[in-house]
């Protein structure tokens, strides 16, 4: 039925919303110019046409972009609409037209992507532009993380690892897996929980691929990951061994965030195995640091939402 109502709208309406489909449930003049390459006048005749003469389409009124660019905004009157003109596309037509809309869109918020992280994501996954796609989800995955949204942070993760292998060659895929699977446990923990053995999956990956790449500095965090779950977990001679690894690293960075967090770590760990006197002679050690460090917290939670929070 939905069919035989479009086949009955004007050829260039028709075509208008079939480009608009792709740019989403919601979208702009701006967009839907951006993907069929044609002038936004023409573009916002027609869109004004569909959504006063059907109820494919409401108007939304006005849109502003950073870089001044300001054009009629729409919605699909419901998903299904949408879904049978999306339906009638070929696979070339989708993949061009998603890469062109990110394409406008990263230029619009050359200056700050943040608020549309998500809907580059997405357009640079179905446009199939791998490296800039896996770059947005992990951001994506970041602002989830920040607004408490673990669940949608994970699922732009589980995303992200499933594209890296279609990595170009010559991209750093190290690295790029790297930060998503630091990422990743952070978001697990804060989704599940520390004693959930993703989690500990994740941070012992990351700290192989951190191994690899050899920069300290951004090692550093990750076996923080590992020593809090340890911790955590009761798991006393481990978390004593990644806390003795810990301050050796810190010792090579000669940061003093890092060796008074690895200070902590060591005297928390000997104080609940019952060694108070050399967990004293390490809490006395972190007490001397710059004072720009000595908030340092030392129960098991507050040292691991220290460290999710993202430590330097």
């Amino acid at each position: 039925m939905l069919n035989k109502q479009i086949d009955q709208l004007p050829e260039t309406v028709q075509e208008v919303l079939k480009v608009a489909s792709v740019a989403g449930m919601q979208f702009t003049t701006a967009m839907v110019a951006s993907g069929a390459e044609a002038e936004t006048g023409l573009i916002d005749d027609a869109l004004t046409w569909a959504a006063s003469k059907s109820y494919f389409l409401q108007a939304q009124g006005i849109e502003s972009w950073p870089d001044s660019t300001v054009s009629g905004a729409y919605q699909f009157g419901h998903a299904l609409y949408r879904q049978v003109l999306y339906d009638r596309l070929s696979a070339e037509q989708c993949v061009k037209w998603h890469r062109l809309m990110a394409e406008r869109l990263e230029r619009a918020y050359i200056d700050d992507v943040e608020p549309v992280v998500g809907l580059l994501a997405y357009h640079f996954v179905q446009g199939r532009d791998v490296p800039r796609a896996l770059q947005y989800l992990h951001r994506a995955s970041l602002k989830a993380l920040g607004r408490y949204a673990a669940n949608e942070s994970i699922a732009h993760l589980n995303a992200a690892l499933e594209l890296l292998p279609a990595l170009p060659s010559e991209q750093n895929r190290v690295q790029m897996e790297y930060d998503l699977q630091v990422t990743l446990g952070k978001a697990i923990i804060s989704r599940r929980g520390v004693r959930v053995p993703e989690a500990l999956a994740a941070y012992e990956r990351a700290y192989q691929l951190g191994v690899a790449i050899g920069d300290v500095e951004q090692l550093f965090p990750t076996l923080v990951g590992l020593e809090n779950i340890a911790c955590i977990q009761a798991k006393f001679q481990q978390s004593q061994h990644l806390g003795g690894q810990l301050l050796n690293y810190a010792q090579m960075t000669g940061n003093p965030l890092h060796l008074a967090h690895a200070y902590g770590a060591l005297s928390l760990n000997h104080s609940m195995q019952g060694h108070i006197l050399v967990a004293n002679h390490y809490a006395q050690v972190c007490q001397r640091l710059p004072t720009t460090c000595g908030a340092i917290p030392l129960t098991p939670s507050t040292r691991f939402s220290f460290v999710s929070a993202g430590m330097p």
